[in-house]
């Protein structure tokens, strides 16, 4: 498995996206299985895992990926799938419900070939699947509605000539106004 290095910045944004959406569900994740979460977006995001690239994107069959890299990618692109992108689970001519099996049934596969450290982590994910791609989904809408209340919030400003921040700040800026 190859090392990302992650700071800590950047995984405390995940781990807090995360959290919330775990109290919005009142659900909480095992912290192994959080840990894996978090190094699964971060590995999306350095590795470029694509989702929607036909089906070898899937199903790939190169001879140089070890069966236990094949099942954690499989597993880990059901999961992206079906978490964020769900609307798309029928471009490749699949039912969402099929994806969700697949996802799971790769990760119990996992489970059974790995060692004991890691087999919790897949064995929660295989017996969970459902439940993590709604915590997925929430974290979705959750991120959305941050986006909104940003660009909504009063103390967002946006540069322009000759005004002032005196109404939000009490200070004589000019060049700035608030964005409504």
């Amino acid at each position: 498995m190859k090392k990302i290095a992650i700071t800590v910045p950047e995984s405390a944004h995940w781990y807090a996206m995360l959290g919330r959406a775990e109290y919005i569900m009142r659900d909480s994740l095992p912290e192994d299985a959080a840990h894996y979460l978090v190094r699964l977006f971060f590995r999306q995001d350095y590795e470029g895992i694509v989702i929607f690239d036909g089906q070898n994107a899937f199903f790939s069959d190169d001879s140089n990926i070890s069966e236990t890299a094949k099942l954690q990618r499989l597993g880990d692109k059901c999961l992206l799938l079906c978490g964020f992108f769900p609307e798309f689970s029928q471009m490749y001519g699949v039912e969402l419900q099929d994806w969700l099996d697949i996802g799971a049934s790769s990760y119990h596969q996992l489970s059974t070939l790995v060692d004991e450290d890691e087999e919790t982590v897949y064995q929660f994910l295989s017996e969970n699947f459902s439940s993590v791609v709604e915590l997925l989904a929430q974290m979705q809408q959750v991120s959305s509605q941050s986006k909104a209340k940003f660009r909504e919030s009063k103390h967002v400003i946006e540069r322009r000539d000759g005004f002032n921040l005196n109404s939000i700040t009490g200070l004589q800026k000019p060049g700035y106004r608030q964005l409504n």
